[in-house]
């Protein structure tokens, strides 16, 4: 062989290397590349969704503190027309028609309130609410029982007012109060 077809045998060896060489490096750089994007498109998703988890959990706990603050200021408005009305059945007299009527203002308007709670729970706060308008419902009860009494001069009035006295709606306030301080302070 001569040195000139060797010198050209050797470059087109060379030329067939480089090309070689160019295609093999830009397939790697190709696959790195989508290797590198999808990474990093895995990434971005993850992120996403642990960002949307974050809000929902935040808007979540906002709906319930404003809801917790709802019934708790319906609670003290309650609290405020029973000690009315039992004034008014101490000394032998009926409630008066306001303070029936917003006492039956009141019942309406913890009861959506409630049904938040009971929608956005959690399970412990669920059942402190439920515990809560129990007792609400059935100090009212005894309430109008107690006025019917009056109103009729019964001869259990007495009854009538020691169970109303005796009814607990504090312990089932304090728990709710106690369990949606924990459920607002929790991350989670």
């Amino acid at each position: 062989m001569d040195a000139g077809v060797a010198g050209v045998v050797a470059g087109v060896a060379g030329m067939v290397g480089a090309l070689g060489g160019a295609v093999v490096g830009g397939l790697a750089a190709v696959r790195g590349a989508r290797i590198g994007a999808e990474k990093t498109s895995a990434a971005l998703l993850k992120q996403t969704q642990d960002q949307a988890e974050i809000e929902h959990r935040h808007w979540a706990r906002e709906h319930r503190r404003q809801a917790c603050s709802q019934l708790m200021e319906h609670y003290a408005g309650m609290l405020q027309v029973l000690a009315g009305a039992q004034e008014a059945l101490w000394r032998e007299e009926t409630p008066t028609a306001e303070q029936r009527q917003t006492m039956e203002s009141l019942l309406v308007a913890m009861a959506p309130v409630s049904r938040q709670l009971d929608l956005w729970g959690p399970p412990e706060l669920q059942d402190a609410v439920g515990e809560l308008m129990a007792r609400i419902r059935g100090i009212t009860y005894l309430l109008r029982e107690w006025a019917h009494a009056v109103e009729t001069s019964a001869a259990d009035m007495a009854t009538h007012r020691n169970r109303y006295l005796h009814f607990d709606t504090e312990s089932a306030y304090n728990a709710f109060v106690a369990t949606a301080g924990e459920v607002l302070r929790s991350p989670a």
